[in-house]
């Protein structure tokens, strides 16, 4: 029989190493402009704004509100409400998400976890272009998915 973790195992690993549902730490979202993913980023100061990150008027690195964690069959999901930015300056494109962990009161200090160059729900898609309007990223379904 292949090796099998029960869901709330699963979930009880992601609070422990991730916090995700902790007050003391919170997860900031941060759009990419150009470049590639580059383990030599480990921080969200790694990153430079008009030179891999968006610098369009109405750009704002945002945080994650409304976090959840739930078990699922064989998974254990970590989710959070849709990220959105209302209106963004036409004249770039975002090619990737950015999503990082900080510590209460330091988010520029954000320890980068995941990066996504692909995804967004329609009309939103990766890349995609700013053209005034706004930029929803959906992650309710799922920032990670922890299964065995």
């Amino acid at each position: 029989m292949a090796k099998q973790f029960y869901p709330s195992f699963k979930a009880d690993l992601q609070t422990a190493l991730y916090d995700v549902l902790s007050g003391a730490y919170g997860f900031r979202v941060a759009l990419m402009k150009g470049g590639s993913f580059n383990v030599a980023h480990t921080v969200f100061n790694d990153l430079v704004m008009g030179t891999n990150e968006l610098s369009v008027a109405g750009y704002v690195r945002k945080d994650l509100a409304g976090r959840t964690r739930a078990a699922s069959g064989n998974d254990s999901l970590f989710g959070a409400t849709t990220v959105n930015w209302a209106a963004l300056t036409a004249g770039q494109t975002v090619t990737a998400v950015i999503l990082g962990k900080y510590a209460a009161g330091d988010p520029d200090t954000a320890i980068e976890l995941i990066y996504w160059d692909d995804g967004g729900t329609s009309p939103n898609e990766l890349p995609w272009a700013t053209d005034g309007g706004g930029f929803d990223y959906d992650i309710s379904a799922g920032l990670w998915k922890v299964t065995s």
